[in-house]
């Protein structure tokens, strides 16, 4: 409740749906462990925000959205493999096993190859992107580590993009000749 109570004096209203997200997934991935599902997660959480309401005038009433199993598993390797890099860029990964700390980030990552080839996460696969970026730069100051040295970017290309750039390219191009044409034939 201390945090709903710190949330509130923020005073910011769009801080206030994120800070309930963050909320919700902590009952789920820290208090809960993963032991029950996300139907008990939104009960619980209902419960504390109903408690919670009266003395915050009822600020959190429209942010009871239930968020499903698959997103929260998504937040928790995203969270994996950002804790990971942390481990290995602040040099305390547990028994200074940083390769493992490098494999681990590797394996969550490469599992959402068809999820971002599908195009259908844009955001969700945007921050794996950051993730590769980060992991790039420090896996390589690892030694002695057979990790993978560089993750493959899901980030594919948008083929109504491929097709427009080059007609828009050629419709310049005929456009301008056709102008300077008019140009010239005008000056002589």
């Amino acid at each position: 409740m201390r945090y709903l109570d710190y949330v509130k004096k923020l005073h910011h209203d769009h801080l206030i749906d994120k800070a309930c997200k963050f909320f919700y997934y902590w009952l789920y991935n820290i208090y809960f462990d993963e032991k029950k599902s996300s139907e008990d997660t939104f009960k619980l959480y209902s419960a504390l925000l109903d408690i919670a309401n009266p003395y915050y005038d009822d600020i959190y009433e429209n942010h009871k959205i239930k968020i499903n199993e698959n997103i929260l598993k998504k937040l928790k390797d995203l969270d994996d493999m950002h804790e990971n890099l942390n481990s290995i860029k602040n040099k305390k990964a547990k028994d200074d096993n940083f390769c493992k700390c490098a494999n681990d980030c590797a394996n969550i990552y490469m599992t959402y190859q068809e999820t971002c080839s599908e195009s259908k996460e844009i955001n969700f696969c945007h921050e794996l992107e950051i993730i590769r970026g980060r992991y790039k730069n420090l896996v390589n100051t690892i030694e002695n580590c057979n990790a993978k040295k560089w993750l493959p970017s899901y980030i594919g290309f948008n083929p109504v993009i491929s097709v427009l750039i080059p007609l828009v390219g050629i419709l310049l191009i005929s456009f301008s000749l056709f102008i300077l044409y008019k140009v010239n034939y005008r000056l002589s």
